[in-house]
């Protein structure tokens, strides 16, 4: 099983009487989105699941444009969630063998570190692509995964 965790694209600056659920990507992060959705177009990903705010979203939306998935999963609690969160819901909610994950700090670098048993932070649009050591997504815990690659959109 292959699992690819990404970081949503960069989101617009905080406004006034915007809540931070409801702020979209910035023109840069629509870019970063882009350059990693050419990146994953042919990595055969079956299944997204990602948080539902809105910079998350948006980040889905551009990066399925490329990957072309029919299974995509939108979740309220994976909204700035802990990484105890974020393994329950992807173990639960994870029904193939290729899955991506599109989430938020700092529970999506905490997922990361976790997996990999390594401290990695990951920035906006930031990619980790492991290969699993399960083959059942509810097996899903720490140090489950190994780190293929680290992608960020400047690299691509």
């Amino acid at each position: 099983m292959n699992f690819f965790v990404l970081r949503h694209g960069k989101a617009e600056n905080i406004r006034d009487n915007l809540k931070d659920f409801d702020r979209g990507l910035s023109e840069k992060g629509k870019k970063q989105a882009h350059k990693i959705g050419q990146f994953l177009a042919d990595k055969g990903i079956e299944q997204i699941i990602s948080s539902s705010a809105k910079r998350t979203k948006e980040t889905t939306s551009i990066v399925n444009d490329y990957i072309k998935s029919n299974d995509i999963t939108f979740v309220d609690e994976l909204y700035l969630a802990d990484v105890s969160t974020i393994k329950e819901k992807i173990s639960i909610l994870a029904k193939k063998d290729i899955v991506l994950y599109v989430g938020h700090n700092f529970g999506i670098s905490d997922l990361v570190s976790d997996l990999s048993g390594q401290q990695i932070t990951l920035s906006t649009c930031q990619l980790a692509y492991f290969t699993m050591e399960i083959d059942d997504w509810r097996l899903l815990s720490a140090n489950t995964g190994i780190l293929k690659e680290l992608i960020t959109p400047k690299q691509l």
